[in-house]
């Protein structure tokens, strides 16, 4: 995981969009490194409490503890603010983290551009979903013009143990690629993030690598499909699987077969529109084969990487996770 140095940022005014795991670890980690955390959290469970109630009432006097579980210590972060309305933690934000699914980018976006002032920059994490696409519908309907960035992967392996009041960080990717509208402002804005996140972010020139990075789509759609396979409703489980310890060689095969043909419509967008994806196919590519790019965001904490299966069965951080499955 990544041991690079934070600068300068510290203690201006960023945004954290939601309140899942990567929101928690935001909070924390940038809070208790002096920046200050506008945390809009609008999501409210059909018949439950929003997210941001959740907070304001959980969160401890000392604030949220955050354990840093491979480094041994322990922090504590607070928001600056807490709200369910886009009105009162959006202004005043430099940079805007969206560390959310896809399906939620579009409503999210829909809720903060009218309050982004004009020199902020969102950031999506992860933005494998054609944010970029999605960014410039909402752009044009809102008749606003706010720069966007897009991460890939997800920089953060975390767990939520008690919501608002403790996460489990369990470390931070090595590097991530970005990518920005507009194309130009790549350097200045993953400059600025590096320092905020702690980690090195690779340019890339154009949102196509970010779309096409082998992460979750591939990884879990892949898994599953040999875990479960198409026959999954009459089959009969006495235990939850271990989802990436257990990887087996049909899931394997499922792995490399998906990474194929993304590896495909790389090469063909790089034939169709030079430089927007750059190179292809090799382990120092902007696309990796889903091997290569699995040790190169996670480093060292990745043992052997001949195969996507080996990269999943030696990741310490993905030891001991279980599968999308309940006891019934």
């Amino acid at each position: 995981m990544s041991t690079k140095e934070f600068a300068s940022t510290a203690g201006s005014t960023v945004a954290v969009c939601g309140g899942g795991n990567a929101a928690h670890v935001m909070v924390g980690d940038l809070g208790s490194r002096g920046y200050k955390v506008n945390l809009f959290a609008p999501f409210t469970p059909p018949g439950g409490v929003s997210e941001a109630e959740q907070w304001k009432t959980n969160l401890p006097k000392e604030g949220m503890k955050l354990n840093y579980v491979t480094k041994g210590k322990v922090e504590y972060g607070s928001p600056n603010v807490v709200s369910a309305s886009a009105a009162e933690a959006i202004p005043g934000a430099k940079y805007i983290f969206i560390p959310l699914p896809v399906f939620a980018h579009r409503a999210v976006l829909l809720d903060i551009v009218p309050h982004c002032d004009d020199d902020a920059c969102i950031v999506a994490m992860p933005a494998t979903g054609c944010f970029d696409w999605t960014a410039n519908q909402v752009m044009k309907e809102l008749g606003r013009q706010i720069d966007v960035a897009g991460v890939a992967p997800l920089p953060y392996v975390c767990r939520t143990l008690d919501y608002a009041k403790e996460t489990n960080f369990m470390g931070l990717k090595d590097q991530v690629g970005m990518a920005t509208l507009p194309a130009g402002k790549i350097d200045r804005v993953a400059s600025e993030v590096e320092e905020i996140l702690g980690l090195t972010v690779k340019r890339y020139p154009s949102f196509l690598p970010i779309t096409l990075t082998p992460t979750n789509p591939i990884m879990h759609t892949g898994r599953l499909m040999g875990m479960f396979g198409p026959n999954w409703r009459d089959n009969k489980y006495d235990r939850m699987i271990k989802f990436y310890d257990e990887t087996d060689e049909l899931s394997n095969t499922w792995l490399h077969r998906l990474d194929d043909e993304n590896q495909l419509i790389a090469k063909a967008a790089e034939e169709a529109i030079g430089g927007s994806v750059g190179s292809v196919g090799s382990p120092d590519s902007n696309v990796k084969p889903i091997n290569h790019y699995l040790k190169w965001a996670s480093g060292d904490d990745i043992t052997k990487w001949d195969t996507c299966k080996d990269c999943f069965q030696t990741n310490k951080h993905f030891s001991g996770l279980g599968s999308p499955m309940k006891e019934v």
